[in-house]
């Protein structure tokens, strides 16, 4: 037995016998006196560890309050009578219901949610005495979970994320030390929660807090401290808690923080249909929500800029092209090469369209494989010959020329000959090695 147990349980019987011997000095009778005396010391023997406490030193255990000479249970108040010279007694405070043994917010306790023993399923919180699934969640089978950061329905429901990745707006991506939670949060079981206010990972993962426990600043409590509202089991400051930001429940999305009880965009950040999203650098929403950059573009300042001397051209927002190679848009949008001709710089300094190599009567040659215009145009080889190197022969004579129609080439290089005869590479891919290619 405690020792207050055993100290109060000797003075209660003291006191049984002094009652008796006052009885029998004053004039009871034995039966009157004996009785007296045992009802003190029945009394005492069915006082609680706490009440004995609370006789012996006057004070009750920490989290109790002293009512009417009793030990309240933890999360009981003492309650003025209802009766007019009745004595005060322990009981629930007001907006409370007693379960069990405990005092709970039927409105915002996920375990006893509306009635006692109504738990809620797993991800919903209480809110007014109903179960639901807050706001950016999304009920996957029975359980209520957070697309944006759940690893087993990442981004919709049955979507599991590899081994090695975690859930990331919604999206899996390689872990690292920069997506794994937001700050003063924590991963348990792959999922981001806040250690600080979740009753099921308090202060650490795994830590349950029961018995209407709630957990507060990352640990069991009997009750929230002062600011703090309780939402799930968990005690929040809904002025500034993104999960429970304004109520309980109640999450911000799409980069938002809360501030003042709403959720709201971070400075430099500008909401733009539900995200946040920085209009100095976002190629989406560049200088405005809703300004799409063209293809290829950056957004700079609130400015999208084309890399080098490009132009934007095609329809809106456009694609950034280089006009000074570009044979679909050479020298200007929508400015076309004629078949075989390409994009360069022209004899007048300016970007323009000319043949690759040689010109013959306006139209574009190669001297030194065209039987036509071998060497020097207008001459032609003999049916039986070919041109090799801008001179009429026998046969292209080996070193890895080959015959494609009359005239000596290198399908390894020849971007109208690549890899065989007759296939030709499209801009901007050249032939490097028989395969058509972008340029290194």
């Amino acid at each position: 037995m405690p020792r207050f147990g055993w100290w109060s349980a000797e003075r209660s019987t003291e006191s049984a016998i002094d009652t008796i011997a006052r009885g029998l000095a004053g004039g009871m009778s034995r039966r009157e006196a004996l009785r007296a005396g045992g009802t003190i010391a029945v009394s005492a023997a069915m006082m609680t560890p706490a009440d004995a406490w609370a006789a012996a030193t006057g004070r009750c255990p920490k989290h109790r309050v002293r009512c009417s000479g009793k030990c309240c249970s933890p999360g009981q108040v003492c309650l003025p009578s209802k009766k007019k010279h009745g004595r005060p007694s322990c009981g629930c405070p007001p907006h409370t219901t007693r379960c069990g043994s405990s005092c709970v917010q039927t409105k915002t306790d996920a375990h006893n949610c509306g009635r006692c023993g109504h738990k809620c399923g797993p991800g919903y919180v209480c809110a007014n005495g109903k179960c639901v699934c807050p706001s950016g969640n999304a009920v996957c089978g029975s359980a209520c979970v957070a697309l944006a950061g759940d690893p087993n329905n990442c981004g919709r429901c049955g979507h599991v994320c590899p081994s090695g990745q975690v859930c990331a707006s919604g999206k899996c991506t390689p872990q690292t030390q920069h997506n794994q939670c937001p700050p003063g949060e924590a991963t348990c079981g792959g999922v981001c929660v806040a250690l600080a206010s979740d009753p099921n990972n308090c202060g650490a993962c795994g830590n349950q807090c029961g018995g209407g426990l709630v957990c507060s600043a990352g640990a069991c409590k009997y009750e929230c401290a002062s600011g703090e509202t309780q939402c799930n089991g968990g005690c929040v400051d809904v002025s500034s808690d993104v999960r429970n930001c304004g109520a309980c429940g109640v999450a911000c999305a799409g980069g938002k923080i809360c501030s003042g009880g709403k959720c709201v965009c971070p400075g430099g950040k500008t909401d733009c249909n539900g995200t946040c999203v920085d209009i100095s650098s976002d190629v989406n929403h560049c200088g405005a929500c809703g300004g799409v950059c063209a293809q290829g573009a950056t957004c700079s300042g609130g400015h999208c800029n084309c890399p080098g001397s490009d132009a934007v051209c095609g329809a809106l927002p456009g694609i950034c092209v280089d006009v000074t190679s570009d044979p679909n848009n050479c020298g200007g949008c929508g400015i076309v090469c004629p078949a075989g001709q390409i994009c360069g710089q022209t004899t007048l300094g300016t970007p323009g369209c000319k043949c690759p190599k040689d010109t013959c009567n306006g139209v574009c040659t190669d001297l030194k494989s065209d039987p036509n215009n071998c060497g020097v145009c207008g001459t032609a080889c003999a049916g039986h010959q070919v041109c090799n190197g801008g001179q009429c022969a026998d046969s292209c004579g080996g070193n890895g020329l080959i015959d494609c129609g009359g005239g000596c080439v290198d399908t390894n290089t020849d971007g109208n000959n690549c890899g065989t005869c007759g296939h030709a590479c499209v801009w901007p891919l050249i032939c490097n090695g028989g395969v058509c290619g972008n340029p290194t």
